[in-house]
């Protein structure tokens, strides 16, 4: 009883404090995820981040922006949904035991707890005037499902279902006359999205909103609930999509409650759970549960985000003269239209045709860091692909084409209009004018190529003098982009003395599972591509050694 008297004093001065925090706070300050260990909101200056005596834990708080998602099972492919990174569940509960934190190798020889691979989980949310959306990302090494429950969804908590507490009480009101709600999510029988509500109080239940979502359980079809299951090699992943009605108590600006959990059953589980904050799971004790701020912001932009050049303008300014680019069924003569919607052609409906050692050149009014780019393919079969190519860049002061990328020997696209992505470093190469030629061409014996769109991303600067490389100031690693990434993504550092430099990647375990670079570098900024193709979805640390200095950041791998 001493013990929860301190506790409950602890939490009371830590909500004065917030009353005030809360007002000071707003509109947010953006810190892009991941966070250090136990603290995975989406962003970083939640003033909830005390830790209680008595549990495993702090108040974690996480920021719903505003936005309007489109609910049709699709996530990553929403402009609106990856404004926000996933958050990381952290914290595994054995039913009714001993809990721990997933990252840092904390839950190393913990009961039941597998790594990774065994469970990893993750969420957004985002809410507008009518809503609130839920996207859940899940891995797991094996799928539960009890088919009675198909008819009994107050047990899909059984199931690997998920539990998630909303409460419309500011965590100063535990237990006030504002709704509150505990609901469950299921894929049943691997294909059927299932609902339920264990509770709710003063008002309406946290409802399923009106969409086009189907399903065998009555309740879930034609709401906007949406979910799939793919097989791995060893179990499966999940994503969820789901929009509730919002309550009209939810307000902006304010805190209130929230938890979410994933249920996690198999054969040598009873009902484990990954968590965020544990206000469901151990008793369902009100002080350890989390805090959400619908905020009246949208998400901020990612600084570190590449734009894409082709869609701010520029003109196709040169093309091969001996064998034009031209559209299909044409007489071989050049076709202007269809070389200008090599740029920027984001609807693929049209495409070029081309020959060995064909060529492009596109210019843009001002100088851009291109550090990346995308080629679509709009062959008919795997064939009539470019295999091998350079992308330069004009240097006006020299007046010669400057190396940036090339790649020799691509296989064939699998698919129509599929886009393939390539990321090199650059942190210096400031061009208007890019030069792409074709050497190689996938399958063909006559040399034609179709591609349907090239994009090249990177930054704008205003003038090439204003973004001179300087001599780097600190010693600094970069979040990685994109994150989560499937299955590349870039990493930049910068290092201020020359020496030994160590870049690696580990799993949470704390396996090395990639070294990155391990050699002798001088001052300067540096990026480098990881190529995961060869690990498993799921949270990895990648950490720089240098000088004496040690930086270390997470990344999502999501296949």
């Amino acid at each position: 009883m001493k013990t929860f008297s301190t506790c409950f004093a602890l939490i009371l001065c830590f909500l004065m404090f917030t009353s005030l925090a809360f007002a000071q706070v707003f509109p947010p300050v953006w810190q892009p995820g991941p966070f250090p260990t136990g603290t995975e909101p989406v962003r970083g200056d939640a003033p909830c981040n005390v830790t209680i005596p008595d549990t495993m834990g702090t108040i974690y708080e996480y920021t719903a922006y505003r936005g309007t998602p489109v609910i049709d099972g699709t996530v990553n492919g929403d402009p609106v949904w990856n404004s926000i990174p996933w958050t990381a569940m952290n914290q595994y509960t054995i039913n009714g035991g001993e809990s721990c934190y997933i990252f840092d190798g904390a839950c190393e020889g913990v009961e039941n707890y597998g790594g990774a691979e065994d469970i990893s989980a993750y969420f957004k949310i985002l809410w507008d005037d009518d809503n609130v959306y839920f996207a859940l990302y899940k891995v797991d090494d094996g799928y539960v499902y009890n088919e009675a429950h198909m008819g009994d969804l107050g047990n899909i908590w059984q199931d690997d279902a998920y539990q998630i507490v909303l409460d419309a009480n500011s965590p100063d009101d535990q237990g006030g006359s504002l709704p509150s709600a505990e609901i469950g999510l299921a894929l049943l029988d691997s294909t059927q999205t299932a609902y339920n509500s264990w509770r709710n109080t003063n008002g309406d239940p946290l409802a399923l909103a009106d969409g086009d979502g189907s399903s065998a359980i009555e309740i879930c079809n034609g709401k906007a609930f949406f979910a799939r299951m793919t097989p791995k090699h060893v179990g499966y992943t999940e994503v969820m999509e789901v929009a509730f009605k919002k309550w009209g108590e939810i307000t902006a600006d304010t805190p209130q409650m929230f938890s979410i959990m994933a249920n996690d059953a198999d054969e040598s589980h009873v009902v484990d759970a990954l968590e965020w904050s544990r206000g469901i799971f151990n008793g369902k004790l009100p002080e350890r549960y989390a805090s959400i701020v619908y905020s009246s912001s949208e998400p901020p932009a990612d600084p570190n985000k590449l734009t894409d050049i082709t869609d701010l303008g520029g003109t196709i300014v040169g093309s091969n003269d001996a064998e034009p680019w031209t559209g299909p069924n044409s007489d071989g003569s050049p076709d202007k239209e269809r070389i200008e919607k090599l740029i920027d052609n984001d609807i693929n409906t049209k495409y070029l045709v081309g020959a060995v050692e064909s060529w492009i050149e596109y210019e843009i009014g001002e100088p851009a860091l291109i550090s990346s780019y995308t080629i679509t393919s709009a062959n008919d079969v795997p064939t009539r692909d470019p295999a091998s190519w350079e992308l330069t860049g004009w240097d006006e002061a020299t007046q010669k084409w400057v190396y940036l990328h090339d790649v020799y020997g691509e296989p064939s696209w699998e698919q129509r209009f599929m886009t393939k992505t390539w990321t090199f470093e650059n942190t210096d190469k400031w061009f208007k004018k890019f030069h792409l030629e074709i050497f190689e061409i996938n399958n063909d014996p006559e040399g034609l190529m179709q591609m349907a769109e090239l994009e090249l991303l990177g930054k704008m600067a205003t003038g090439v003098e204003e973004k001179a490389p300087v001599q780097p100031t600190r010693f600094a690693l970069e979040q990685n982009y994109p994150n989560p990434f499937n299955p590349t993504t870039t990493i930049s550092y910068a290092i201020q003395k020359t020496g030994n430099v160590e870049l690696k990647v580990y799993d949470l375990l704390g396996h090395e599972v990639a070294t990155l670079v391990e050699n002798v570098q001088n001052p300067g900024n540096y990026s480098v591509t990881l190529d995961a193709k060869d690990l498993s979805s799921g949270v990895y640390t990648y950490t720089l050694k240098s000088a004496g200095s040690i930086m270390s950041h997470k990344m999502i791998l999501m296949k």
